[in-house]
């Protein structure tokens, strides 16, 4: 999911910059959909 922000002035800049800001969030989410499944994943298996 990508957006696209038309700038009049440094339209290059924010578009690098935006996408380098989306992308880490993308990271961040990702980390921490694999830190819930490994955390269900050990109370599956201590209450198993």
């Amino acid at each position: 999911m990508h957006y696209i922000i038309i700038f009049k002035k440094n339209q290059y800049f924010y578009y690098i910059i935006w996408n380098l800001i989306s992308n880490r969030v993308i990271i961040i989410l990702e980390e921490r959909k694999k830190e819930d499944d490994y955390m269900r994943f050990v109370f599956n298996a201590g209450h198993g």
